[in-house]
């Protein structure tokens, strides 16, 4: 009987072990680092100052601060943005929730310099094939 538990025991162990994998690298958002299937955006001009990159789309920008640079919330401080998405374009908007102006930049885009309808205004973005 001990022995049929020892077996039945590795066997329960094995099975839930097959289930412990790490996600992919590409699944991390929001860690500073420009990863493919993201959109980064930038505190300054031709992607200087703060960093924030993300793979998801975001509602609302007043939660995220940018990675070094000012230390400052992402609203309303984009002023450059790369596409790191191989098929999927993204809309940056002036408002939360996808509302207001936007700004879209196809697969593999980007925005060195954003016009003055759109620098220092998005506050949220979206995905679109």
């Amino acid at each position: 009987m001990t022995r049929i538990r020892t077996v039945l025991l590795g066997l329960v162990v094995a099975f839930a072990a097959s289930f412990a994998v790490a996600a992919p690298a590409h699944a991390v958002s929001y860690d500073n680092v420009c990863d493919n299937g993201e959109v980064c955006l930038f505190e300054n001009q031709y992607y200087g100052g703060g960093k924030a990159d993300f793979h998801n789309q975001i509602h609302n920008y007043t939660t995220y601060t940018f990675f070094g640079g000012c230390d400052c919330l992402v609203n309303d401080r984009v002023s450059s943005l790369r596409n790191y998405d191989l098929s999927y374009t993204v809309d940056a908007y002036t408002d939360k929730w996808g509302f207001g102006d936007w700004l879209g930049t196809p697969a593999w885009g980007d925005r060195p310099q954003l016009s003055a309808t759109f620098n220092d205004k998005f506050s949220s973005h979206y995905w679109h094939s």
